[in-house]
């Protein structure tokens, strides 16, 4: 086997660089091909369908630009084949070749940063992960840090306890809860605090979200592989979505168990250790991150705001390039995020991504970034002006058939003369359309783990019915983010709230606020089909077309009651069918084999429910003696703040203080005691009551 020495595949890892510069060509190229093809194809139609040459020439060099996206992950999919069944040991390149063991003082730190979550989720995916790694040496390098933004004093109580829970059950573990009491720049200024005030205590830190969960092997391995690479500074993981139960959900969770491995077996494959980072389920090197990884603040300049970078992930990987360091994704490693449950939520995801990754176009200038990085970000920033494209083929599509009708006897002679051309591009279509199955089929079978998705002929149904509803919900995505863009533009923002990842079911009126637009647009187009398009055809032009009008209402049906029945679709796919459950539709292998992380979240979260439930008060914090005392032992004393405040405060009745005020006792041990015994009428010389 070639490589075979374990010191050969140490130097040769040394030149990844080369052999990425070859294969990217080698992307580019075929690439290059493809998409010239499919771009002369669009040119031959429209010019057919007699659209103005003003409209053809940008559309066409807007199409080809974009296209390109689309093209490099489709070739790119066939490399991820055979990578992926290959695996990192016959890779050369792979880095965990170099793996070792972790020193006695290397620290690690496994960071949540939280804003209003479920802590009673966060909690039990930390014990979880505890249990897990607890079984590999590393455990001992780790700890775990909690950093809070929350500003509701309910939550913040919430949070508190749940953290002296963890205390308690795994008195082993270094468990640490930090408040931030300025949330300012939010996530990324609450992790850039922390690195910045306690960075230089960790070597590592491994990089969560606040639904993620990541197995002990994989936090033991990539903590291992990144101490034996100087050189790598970002090590993502390969995350799928789990623990919901939504038609949605298990649409979406089905969708990524099934083609996201291979897809990034093949980015893994040409980019190597210029890969990308999603920022969360990854480890980081903290020194190099303090140095190259800080986010510039940029003044408004419209359409652009003001601040940071809001898609901070790509950029911050960029500046890791652009200083000389590695940044891998490497699939093997596994972990998981809870799945949004309905598309409402997902656009609430959806808009915050696109405005951080059109913030990319004021970045990628930087000097601070190498070309690749300066390409990666600006390639990736064009990525939701495919929208826009996409509604245009939509329309165009739709009322394209208006010419062929009032002309079919030249469309017909069109269609003969032309037939190899419209021929290769029907197969092309097809072959498209079944080679991704194919591919991930192949994958999946040679691993021997089709039985994970309930056998071939449940796999089958399951990817047949998730293309039929992904045609449906394909179209109400386009126009939602073509919304965005144009809003975008105009200097406008989106607010949609905060997103939920707990199972729910939509309301008739929620769909109907965010989805009724989508739905006028889907029922103009059907008008127009209607009365201008359909009449055209007569028995008479469809004789000559070779036609059956029933192939008009095949094509016509599926693509217009997407957008017409856009709520209901929506609300639909938010609720649960325990029957298609039954049925093994949908299902993959992280369902029917749960991983310990997975499942041991699921029995310490019902437990947690129970202590801590969502209605817990803040109030409930001063009669509660275990918490209490847990955590009159974990503040500081403040005897000045405790004679300035103490009169001030208890002169009021307790339902009458501020958010402020309320955390101030919360933050102070000599109020906090103080409060407490008065709560409890344990002060002789108190009468007053709260």
């Amino acid at each position: 086997m070639l490589f075979s020495n374990k010191n050969i595949m140490k130097n040769k890892t040394q030149y990844w660089k080369l052999a990425s510069r070859r294969r990217t060509l080698l992307i580019r190229s075929l690439t290059f091909i493809f998409n010239s093809f499919s771009t002369a194809v669009l040119l031959f139609f429209l010019l057919m369908y007699h659209f103005p040459v003003y409209f053809i020439i940008p559309f066409a060099a807007c199409s080809f630009l974009l296209g390109f996206i689309a093209s490099s992950y489709f070739i790119a999919m066939w490399f991820g084949l055979y990578a992926s069944l290959r695996g990192p040991k016959k890779d050369p390149y792979d880095p965990s070749h170099n793996q070792k063991d972790l020193d006695d003082n290397t620290l690690v730190a496994l960071v949540f940063p939280i804003y209003h979550e479920d802590v009673r989720r966060i909690g039990a995916a930390l014990g979880a992960m505890i249990e897990d790694l607890r079984q590999y040496k590393e455990y001992k390098n780790f700890e775990y840090v909690i950093l809070s933004d929350s500003r509701d004093e309910n939550i913040i109580y919430q949070e508190n306890y749940i953290f002296h829970l963890l205390k308690e059950d795994y008195p082993d573990a270094r468990i640490i809860y930090r408040h931030r009491i300025s949330n300012i720049d939010a996530k990324i200024g609450n992790t850039s605090d922390f690195i910045m005030r306690w960075g230089e205590r960790y070597k590592f830190m491994v990089m969560l979200d606040a639904d993620s969960l990541v197995p002990g092997e994989t936090l033991s391995q990539m903590a291992r592989i990144i101490e034996g690479n100087d050189k790598i500074g970002i090590i993502q993981t390969t995350y799928y979505g789990i623990m919901t139960r939504t038609l949605y959900a298990r649409l979406q969770s089905f969708g990524s168990v099934f083609g996201v491995l291979v897809s990034f077996y093949g980015q893994y494959y040409f980019r190597m250790g210029r890969g990308q980072y999603f920022g969360h389920n990854a480890i980081l090197r903290v020194e190099t991150f303090k140095k190259f990884a800080a986010l510039p603040r940029f003044e408004a300049r419209a359409p652009f705001p003001a601040g940071r970078p809001l898609s901070h992930d790509f950029v911050e990987a960029a500046f890791f390039e652009g200083a000389g360091y590695e940044v891998w994704l490497l699939p093997y490693l596994e972990s998981f995020e809870d799945q949004l449950t309905n598309l409402v939520d997902d656009m609430k995801r959806e808009t915050r991504w696109m405005y951080g990754a059109l913030f990319w176009l004021r970045v990628f200038r930087m000097k601070r970034l190498s070309n690749e990085g300066m390409k990666h970000l600006f390639i990736s920033s064009l990525h939701y002006f495919n929208a826009w494209i996409g509604i245009v083929f939509y329309v165009c599509s739709i009322l394209g058939m208006i010419y062929v009708l009032k002309h079919p006897i030249h469309s017909y002679m069109l269609r003969e003369k032309f037939s190899l051309l419209f021929d290769t591009s029907l197969f092309l279509f097809f072959f498209a359309f079944f080679a991704r199955f194919s591919v991930y089929l192949l994958y999946f079978y040679k691993k021997n783990q089709l039985s994970g998705f309930g056998g071939f002929s449940k796999l089958l149904v399951s990817y047949i019915l998730s293309i039929i509803f992904g045609m449906a919900i394909a179209p109400i995505t386009m126009m939602q983010i073509s919304k965005f863009l144009f809003y975008w533009i105009k200097g406008r923002k989106i607010q949609w709230g905060e997103q939920n990842r707990e199972d729910r079911s939509l309301s008739f009126r929620e769909v109907f606020e965010h989805f009724f637009s989508v739905s006028l647009f889907g029922l103009s187009l059907t008008y127009i089909v209607l009365t201008y398009i359909l009449p055209l055809a007569t028995p008479h032009t469809m004789k000559i077309l070779h036609m059956s009008k029933v192939w008009l209402w095949v094509w016509y049906i599926p693509a217009l009651s997407g957008l017409v029945f856009a709520p209901f679709i929506i609300r639909t796919t938010s609720q649960r069918f325990p029957w298609m459950e039954k049925m093994g539709w949908f299902s993959t292998p992280f369902e029917t084999n749960e991983p310990f992380v997975v499942k041991r979240t699921r029995v310490i979260k019902e437990r947690y429910d129970s202590i801590v439930p969502e209605s817990l008060k803040f109030e409930e914090s001063l009669s509660n003696s275990w918490f209490f005392f847990r955590h009159y032992a974990s503040i500081t004393s403040r005897p000045q703040k405790f004679f300035f405040w103490k009169d001030k405060l208890s002169q009021r009745p307790f339902a009458q203080l501020t958010r402020q005020e309320k955390l101030l006792i919360f933050r102070c041990r000599e109020l906090w005691e103080y409060f407490f015994l008065k709560k409890n009428k344990l002060l002789a010389s108190d009468t007053e009551t709260f």
